[in-house]
């Protein structure tokens, strides 16, 4: 398509080469548009010669994007030749054509052979027109004429690299806002398993010989968390290599809380108040990773005494989950990861979350809006 394009754009301005010449050369540069001149002083009569010359020095643009350097002399040798043999073409569009495609590429090499070929071909053409036509000011419009499509195009170039760099820049900052989505899946997910497994392993331990069938129910619930770890990591690796961003998305929303809280390895209160109501899958997800976080860190950093609740307000879903603090423990007042990675995921949704100690009890409060 981009190719196409680009033909049909050098076949227009070719188009408008030809017609400006064709105008010049029927005209004899506009004399019989105008007063009777002396026959001495009119442009040789148009004819066969003069109008392949002017064809020939529109068909060279045509060729510009691939050897620019070659159609800017072709053109310049086919327009030095209609004032060489005094046809009335004085404006010559076809050099200032392929000027603009030179400037615009970011070839220093190619500037200055273009700048040195245009300058050669200019000379010659107001000599030229100074001999033939003793107009030698009608140079001045070629000149402009040149400079100002070289001028146009350098401009372009310009645009077309800070461009690029912005489309750089905004690559550079979304592969790093992957990175730490997929840091954030990988982390609540395996921190997540592992704490759970390691809670799991514990009690399986304590109750091998006084509790033979809880413990038994203690390793299956091991080997479930397990797979189920294995699942999720490897979809989030292929994510990674692939780029999907249904992998990245849990299968359950807030449907999949009762089965957190119920292998969670501790006795956990939940709570529910208003009226459920279906959520965007982006809150969904959030509202499941958080309080799959916020488990996983109870379970870890708690002293047990868990409660979860979860509140369908007007606008927004509230979560809060705490638990006794147990001050034997590492600190979570500041945050580590988990923590900053809850926060993220409420702050990209134009919610809020905090988190801290409160008289005794380590509290988690998220706010996700129903719509950003």
């Amino acid at each position: 398509m981009r190719a196409a394009r680009a033909i049909v754009v050098d076949l227009l301005l070719a188009a408008a080469v030809l017609l400006a010449g064709i105008v010049q050369w029927a005209t004899r540069n506009f004399a019989d548009l105008g007063p009777a001149l002396p026959p001495d002083e009119l442009p040789a009569a148009p004819d066969a010669l003069g109008l392949l010359l002017v064809v020939a020095a529109a068909v060279a643009v045509v060729p510009r994007r691939r050897a620019p350097l070659v159609a800017l002399g072709l053109t310049s040798a086919a327009s030095i030749a209609a004032l060489a043999l005094e046809y009335g073409v004085i404006v010559h569009l076809g050099p200032a054509v392929v000027l603009y495609e030179i400037a615009r590429r970011p070839d220093r090499r190619a500037w200055w052979a273009g700048g040195a070929l245009a300058g050669a071909a200019l000379v010659a053409v107001a000599a030229l027109e100074a001999a033939s036509f003793a107009a030698a000011g009608d140079a001045i419009i070629d000149a402009c004429l040149w400079a100002g499509a070289a001028g146009a195009g350098a401009w372009r170039r310009l645009a077309d690299a800070q461009e690029d760099g912005r489309r750089r820049r905004e690559q550079l900052e979304a592969a790093a806002d992957e990175r730490v989505r997929i840091a954030r899946e990988l982390h609540d997910t395996a921190g997540h398993a592992i704490t759970n497994i390691a809670a799991h392993a514990g009690a399986a331990r304590v109750l091998r010989s006084r509790d033979p069938e809880r413990a038994d129910a203690a390793i299956a619930t091991l080997e479930t968390l397990a797979r189920q770890a294995m699942d999720e990591i490897d979809d989030i690796v292929s994510a990674l290599r692939d780029g999907s961003e249904a992998q990245l998305q849990p299968q359950n929303g807030l449907a999949g809380i009762d089965e957190l809280v119920e292998r969670a390895g501790q006795a956990i209160e939940v709570e529910r108040s208003g009226e459920p109501r279906p959520l965007p899958v982006t809150v969904e997800h959030a509202a499941y990773r958080i309080v799959q976080e916020g488990l996983t860190n109870a379970v870890r950093h708690g002293a047990g005494g868990t409660r979860l609740t979860v509140r369908y307000a007007d606008r927004a879903l509230g979560l809060e989950l705490a638990n006794r603090a147990d001050r034997a423990r590492a600190d979570r007042r500041n945050g580590g990861r988990g923590l900053l990675g809850m926060r993220e995921r409420a702050t990209l949704l134009g919610g809020t979350l905090d988190a801290g100690e409160r008289d005794g009890w380590f509290v988690l409060r998220a706010t996700l809006p129903y719509e950003r």
